[in-house]
Order: structure tokens, then sequence, then C-alpha cells
């Protein structure tokens, strides 16, 4: 296994975890009836943008670097890392 194997199924399973939590997010947001539920897709497009930003580059380069297995695993480090923020910083409250 080199590099960018390890990279591919760390990807993998980082996004599991996102839309894990994510999933988490929306059935605590619904219970309550939070108008918070939204917030979700700000994750999910910033995961998709960086991302896809690998494609791009990839296109302008010719070289032997994997740009997209890079900028996949660095989608999904964020795309964690923003719904670990929603989960944390906007948690419903039951009145």
């Amino acid at each position: 296994m080199d590099r960018y194997d390890l990279e591919t199924i760390g990807a993998m399973l980082l996004g599991s975890l996102g839309v894990g939590l994510n999933l988490i997010f929306l059935q605590a947001t619904e219970a309550v009836g939070a108008p918070q539920a939204k917030l979700v897709l700000i994750p999910i497009f910033a995961g998709l943008a960086v991302s896809l930003s690998g494609f791009v580059s990839d296109l302008r380069r010719h070289g032997r670097d994997m740009v997209i297995v890079d900028r996949i695993c660095a989608g999904m480090i964020l795309y964690v890392a923003l719904s670990v923020a929603c989960a944390v910083f906007f948690q419903p409250r039951f009145d």
C-alpha cells in the first residue's frame, strides 16, 4: 500500500463519518423542529468544492502526482470538520 491507497481509504472513512454526523444532526433538529437543518449544506458544499478542485488542477497538470486523491482527502477532512462544527455549535434546544 502506498500513500494514495491510504489517502483513499481515509477519505472513504471520513466521508462515512461525516454522513453519519449529518444524519444525527438532521434527526436532532427534526425532533425539536429547529430551523438549523439547512446548515448541513455548508459542510457538503465546502467538501465538494475542495474535492472538485482536484479535477480542475489535474486537467492542468501532466505529472505523476495524484492531485485528485490529495484534494478528495482534503475535501473529506473539511467535510468532517464542518460537520462536527454543526453538531457542536448548533445543538437544538428543548423548550
